[in-house]
């Protein structure tokens, strides 16, 4: 049975759209797009109101061009595009698997904070990374100044750790930002010519640990946190929560997966295609054409990093023949693993110590198809690649 707070929380709905609360709905009566719509937007909303929170709390007396400013560029981070999926599992967990209106409230916070996390993490890495421009558009920096748009983003790490609705929640929160930043350094070092020289001296196996270190760090962790936060407001058992670990750490990797194989696509990625290979050891399919080598052309590309010229080392990477194979091997491997996580996905939702999904298959199903909708835009990518 639906909740008030359930109701309460679709409140702002667009009626133009005639999109139904979804909240006040059984699960079998729409199609997991169609929640997955209405979910998006109250996660708008719920971000709105999110924002008018911070900017009260951040009304301390404070001269009133600044306050104005402030609250102007908290807005441009929090409302940055995104596909919103961090808050749209939390939904995924309210919806199907939360039993009282506490709980679904505290995961719906979860998400909305998690959000703020990431959209204020995209800042500093764009800052860090010397990017001008994100998904399209100039970043923050580009737009405020880069002082100004440091501050406020590390502002809203403050700010949204705080809106974690338990101690719990906000030690996990705390946790994930140590790890985030760790994998950013991490991703960081790989700049620097001599410790990119040294990783690529390194074994096939170690590459591919250090690889996977960096994209759980910086990429999975806070898709993780999600589910770690509902662990801890559900009080799931331990096994529970390994499973949903496994489940989000896997959607993390496949996601770093996905982005690099975009970053070789013009179509894709636009002024910032192939800017990974600039220094290409952070880039998994680089990583894949480079173990695939005879050690006559890793010396050779080992010796390339060590030149100025980065056009000129994309060039002979995108101009070798086994680059292509690379490309596909590495989109097959993307594709294993998301049936991997299909899989994974369909063991948990079957689970027996999950209630609500025995009400009958129709409710697991929507619980499957729900999170294959959400990321299908990953899959399309894959699918663009695999033609």
């Amino acid at each position: 049975m639906k909740t008030q707070n359930q109701q309460l929380s679709a409140k702002e709905f667009d009626t133009e759209d005639k999109v139904t609360n979804p909240f006040t709905l059984e699960t079998a009566q729409i199609s997991s797009q169609q929640l997955l719509k209405s979910h998006r937007k109250i996660v708008e909303s719920d971000l709105a109101a999110l924002t008018l929170t911070f900017e009260q709390t951040c009304d301390v007396g404070l001269p009133d061009f600044y306050q104005s400013e402030l609250s102007a560029v908290i807005n441009t981070i929090v409302h940055s595009p995104g596909k919103r999926v961090r808050p749209l599992i939390a939904h995924w967990f309210a919806h199907f698997f939360a039993t009282n209106e506490s709980e679904i409230k505290q995961i719906l916070s979860v998400g909305t904070a998690v959000e703020v996390l990431h959209a204020a993490s995209l800042v500093i890495d764009d800052i860090q990374d010397g990017s001008l421009e994100r998904r399209g558009e100039a970043t923050v920096a580009a737009k405020v100044g880069m002082p100004t748009a440091l501050n406020t983003a590390s502002l809203c790490y403050f700010l949204a750790v705080s809106h974690f609705p338990t101690i719990e929640t906000k030690y996990l929160a705390n946790a994930t930002l140590i790890k985030c930043h760790l994998g950013q350094g991490l991703d960081l070092m790989s700049d620097h010519i001599d410790h990119a020289k040294s990783w690529l001296s390194m074994s096939a196996e170690k590459q591919n640990t250090f690889y996977a270190q960096s994209a759980e760090l910086k990429t999975a962790t806070l898709i993780k946190l999600v589910g770690q936060c509902v662990g801890s407001i559900l009080r799931k058992p331990e096994a529970w929560q390994k499973k949903v670990d496994g489940i989000f750490l896997s959607y993390g990797l496949l996601f770093q997966w996905i982005d690099d194989l975009k970053n070789l696509s013009p179509a894709l990625s636009g002024t910032k295609a192939y800017e990974d290979l600039r220094v290409p050891v952070r880039n998994k399919v680089f990583l894949v054409f480079f173990q695939s080598l005879s050690i006559e052309d890793q010396s050779f590309f080992s010796k390339r990093l060590q030149e100025s010229d980065s056009e000129d080392l994309k060039n002979d990477i995108c101009g070798h023949h086994l680059f292509k194979t690379a490309i596909q091997k590495c989109v097959a491997m993307a594709g294993d693993l998301s049936e991997q996580i299909q899989r994974e996905i369909q063991d948990l939702c079957e689970a027996e110590d999950w209630p609500k999904l025995n009400e009958g298959p129709e409710t697991s199903s929507h619980c499957k198809s729900y999170l294959q909708s959400l990321f299908q835009t990953q899959y399309d990518v894959l699918k663009a690649f695999a033609q």
